[in-house]
Formats: structure tokens, sequence, C-alpha cells
């Protein structure tokens, strides 16, 4: 299919950078084969992600926010991760689409934020061989109140991005800190600068929030706002780039969703997650109830590569390329499915 996208510059206070590339059509148009059904044990699923050669799926259940399985064996390998006050313990939920992952030692590792002031590190396949959790601190503080941080990524040694309130909450702040000191730059002061008025009805706070996944090879950072149609990439610790993605011609705003109020705040990306080469986002278009969710990908440079047009409904994704599978997550029935997947030219 021929690719139909255009680029254009707008100056707006609005959580879009200037330069614009609208997307109507992909390159290619990738429709699910058959798909195979994947056996859950776990109950009260809410996400899942393959690494290597584990499963991981988080759920509701406080005394093991995280079941971990051999993939693709499906063995189950243990439940971990505990909802306390006690050392190591966490605040809330986990979702394993919020983890930023890396491998040491061959040994998978899981890092992301324990929702009071701290980040810790996980090593995944350490706690399966001795059925015990192998987590630490890690050397990067919070400098904010418990439970402050609504978003988190690491970004390798010391250094991370994170965000937070503003204090007159109208705003969401990022800070990336690096090695201890906090930075910033044009992109993330652009970003910070949007706000709402302060008002009674909190639930509005939520128009500015986004998923945030990094690159930091890279040094590139994608953000997703959950409810409008369009998708932020931008360069961090020197790298220069900044671009947004638009999916369709409709133009969703911070300022034309908090005119229209709460019913205005329903979900256009479900999911997103990144990858070495390139980057994936759920979308389903809000303005037709009947529609299906579309996985897109696009480069690091912004430029679409495919979509995989699903035939039911899906929260989240994620790809074994070792296998070559897509494998899908439906978080109202707690289904997990697999078919398989190549990007094309990839």
């Amino acid at each position: 299919m021929a690719l139909v996208c255009g680029c254009s510059s707008e100056q707006s206070p609005e959580l879009i950078f200037e330069d614009v590339t609208v997307v109507s059509e992909t390159p290619y148009d990738v429709h699910v084969g058959e798909t195979q059904k994947i056996e859950l044990a776990t109950i009260g699923c809410t996400d899942f992600t393959v690494k290597n050669d584990k499963l991981l799926v988080t759920t509701s259940n406080k005394e093991g926010l995280v079941d971990v399985y051999n993939w693709p064996e499906m063995e189950f390998k243990g439940s971990f991760i505990q909802i306390g006050n006690g050392p190591l313990e966490v605040y809330n939920q986990l979702f394993t689409n919020d983890f930023s992952y890396y491998t040491q030692d061959d040994d998978l590792h899981v890092n992301f934020y324990d929702g009071y002031t701290s980040a810790i590190d996980w090593n995944v396949d350490e706690s399966v061989r001795n059925q015990k959790i192998s987590m630490v601190k890690s050397k990067i503080n919070l400098p904010v109140e418990d439970g402050g941080v609504i978003s988190y990524s690491y970004l390798g040694d010391n250094d991370c991005l994170y965000r937070h309130i503003s204090d007159d909450a109208t705003s969401q702040i990022r800070v990336l800190s690096l090695a201890g000191g906090e930075s910033s730059n044009e992109y993330i002061d652009h970003l910070n600068s949007v706000s709402i008025p302060k008002i009674k009805d909190s639930f509005l706070f939520n128009i500015m929030s986004t998923y945030t996944r990094v690159n930091k090879e890279r040094n590139l950072v994608v953000e997703v706002p959950l409810f409008m149609n369009h998708i932020n990439i931008y360069g961090i610790r020197g790298k220069s780039f900044a671009k947004s993605i638009r999916i369709g011609e409709k133009v969703e705003s911070v300022k034309k969703l908090f005119n229209e109020g709460a019913t205005s705040m329903q979900l256009v990306f479900y999911d997103a997650r990144a990858y070495d080469d390139f980057f994936g986002v759920v979308y389903k278009d809000k303005y037709d109830l009947k529609a299906l969710p579309v996985i897109y990908f696009f480069n690091w440079d912004g430029y679409p590569l495919c979509s995989v047009k699903m035939d039911r409904n899906i929260n989240f994704f994620d790809i074994d390329f070792v296998h070559e599978k897509l494998l899908v997550f439906d978080s109202t029935t707690e289904s997990l499915f697999a078919c398989d997947f190549r990007l094309p030219n990839n």
C-alpha cells in the first residue's frame, strides 16, 4: 500500500512539537494470521512482556505482583514482589510495560520505580534459580515525596528520566537525572510548559498523561499521549531531534479536551513498546465505535513502517524476535494470543 504522510510546522503551547508528520496509511498493512491461545496459570493478569527466555505477567495479587514463566514452554517459575511498607516492597500494582529491561552476565534485570522514592533493580533469572527474590535498591534516588513520581524510565548507570506533578498541580514536569544531577533541554522544557487551569476535577489532569518509552542507545524518548492521536519523539543527552506523528487528520489538543470535559477523554493509545530499531503503539479510533485496534510501527526517525490490523480487541502487545511471534493480550478476558510475525523488510 502506498504511504500517505505529510509534514507541517505548528507553533503551539501544546503537547506536540513544531515538526509534525501526518500519517493516514503505512507502507504495509499486515493482517494477523492464525492465532494460538497461550494458557496462563495466572489469575488477575493485567499485562505482560516477553524478554529473552522469560514471559513476565503482572497480576492484581498483592502477595506476588509478577508471575514468571519460561518462554515458550510456559513453565511457571514463581511469583515475585509484594505490596507493602517493608524493605524492597512496593507501594502499588506494577505493569511490565513500565519496566526497563537489560541483560547483565546473561541474567535478565528489571529496573523500576517502587512507588515511594527509590528505583529498584530486580535480577529475574537469579530469583528464579534461587526461588527467592533477588532485588536491591539502585543508586538512583528520586527527590520527590512518596508516590510523587508518575513516570520513570531507566537510562543505564545512574541516569533516568522521570516525571512528577508541579507544585500547583497544573502540569507534569519531566526531569532528566544524569549521574544524580538534574538536567533538561529545549524539548523537555517545551513539554513541561504545557498546563491546564487549576480546577477541582482532578481527573482532567490526566489529559496530559503519556506512555514514556526510551531507547537509551539512541538517546531518544517516545511519549504517547493516552487521549490524543499523536506521538512525540525527542532527543536527550545531547541528541538533537524532535518530531511529532499524528495518526489521521483530526487534531486533538490539551486545550480542546479540557474544554470538552471528562466525557471527551476516551483512550486512543493503549500501549507503547520500544525496541532497538523501532517502536510500536496500540491505537484505536475513538470516533469509530466498531473499530478494532491497530498496532502501528515506526522507526526512530518517526517514519511509519507498517500497521497490524487486529481481528479482536487487545490492550497490550510484545514481540518475540527469536521465534518470530507477535503476542497480544486482552485484559478484559485475560487472554494471551500468539501468531507468526515478521516486520516487513526487517
